[in-house]
């Protein structure tokens, strides 16, 4: 074989190793784009399924509402029903009484005081209720939008409400129990009022 021979065929080799190299690269840089598609479609389908579960969330705690807290609402109403028409704070000291009061009818009649709530076990309730609000908008489970929408006003008016009953609590036990609340009330009045009117009633 003559130089000029094995020279075109050392040429048809790099020729052929060349354009391997270019379709090698061309299938590694298909791969990587149908990749990150893929990626983009699993991290948007992620994302849409989180921001459904959030919704669904929103709503099971604008169901439970009325479930859960609405006998310690009216038995709250019923003591002080001008706490609601006015947007005040009850006094402790009028908690206190009403406390004091219902225990020594239990006493009277004879019922354990177990498993017969008082009206600080009624105010209890309502302000759990509206700490698992905040923890499910600070931990981001829940769409604080909807959330906000239903029960913005009508955080707003028991935060003012049991406002004193609150601040004894967070004295008496040395440490505030509803701090999530405190967050949430420093969140929400940092936002414009929103439209709807408080849920419930009251």
């Amino acid at each position: 074989m003559s130089l000029n021979e094995k020279s075109s065929t050392q040429n048809k080799m790099v020729l052929v190793s060349l354009i391997i190299a270019i379709l090698s690269s061309g299938i590694a840089l298909s791969s990587f784009l149908i990749s990150r598609q893929q990626y983009g479609l699993a991290e948007k389908a992620f994302s849409d399924l989180h921001d459904f579960n959030r919704r669904q969330n929103a709503m099971q705690l604008v169901g439970q509402w009325d479930k859960e807290t609405l006998p310690s609402r009216q038995a709250i109403y019923i003591e002080w029903p001008e706490t609601f028409d006015k947007n005040i704070e009850i006094e402790y000291q009028k908690i206190q009484e009403v406390r004091e009061r219902q225990l020594k009818s239990l006493k009277a009649n004879a019922s354990p005081y177990s498993g017969t709530p008082l009206i600080t076990d009624h105010m209890t309730k309502i302000l759990n209720f509206f700490e698992t609000i905040a923890t499910a908008i600070s931990s981001n489970t829940a769409d604080e939008e909807m959330l906000r929408h239903s029960f913005g006003n009508t955080f707003k008016r028991w935060y003012i409400i049991l406002g004193g009953f609150r601040r004894e609590v967070v004295i008496k036990r040395g440490f505030n129990p509803w701090e999530p609340i405190d967050e949430l009330n420093k969140r929400w009045n940092s936002m414009p009022s929103p439209s709807k009117p408080p849920t419930g009633n009251p």
